[in-house]
């Protein structure tokens, strides 16, 4: 199938639906969440997927390439929320794993789109040497942009 719309991404309809169930979940919050918490919980989710639309109607793989790098800010804001709204006692356990484990399901296929449009924007044909299929560089976790870390930084680093 060809894309022709941002709507024929997968990662665009997993998006979609992280959002919709963030507005789900954050309705039984208090009300005096309405400007804290559930304000910025639904504005992060709603980002992630119009970050991925806007990306795709830029005009070129690096602007988009750009914007998924946005969506990805935006999921691991969204995710930290989740995260303090569960400390908080705003959400229930379980409706925060569920809502957690959404949002690793939509940061895979970010991750994935990443480096589709990296290979694409640098020219190459296949997966860089090191990384695995879903991008991440044994022992470094989810870097696709960037080489191996070497030894010597990851000492510095750590």
């Amino acid at each position: 199938m060809s894309i022709k719309s941002f709507r024929d991404l997968d990662v665009w309809k997993a998006a979609v639906d992280l959002a919709t169930r963030t507005y789900r979940e954050t309705r039984a919050f208090p009300s005096d969440e309405r400007f804290g918490l559930t304000s910025q919980m639904r504005r992060a989710a709603t980002s992630v997927a119009a970050n991925i639309a806007e990306g795709h109607a830029r005009n070129g793989t690096r602007e988009f390439l750009h914007f998924v790098s946005i969506a990805l800010g935006s999921l691991a804001e969204l995710e930290t929320e989740c995260e303090i709204a569960m400390r908080c006692g705003l959400f229930e356990t379980e409706a925060a794993t569920e809502l957690l484990k959404t949002a690793g399901q939509v940061r895979v296929l970010l991750l994935s789109l990443r480096m589709a449009l990296a290979r694409r924007a640098h020219g190459i044909q296949q997966d860089p040497p090191g990384y695995d299929a879903a991008g991440v560089c044994e022992g470094a976790g989810p870097l696709p942009l960037d080489p191996c870390p070497a030894p010597e930084f990851e000492a510095r680093a750590g």
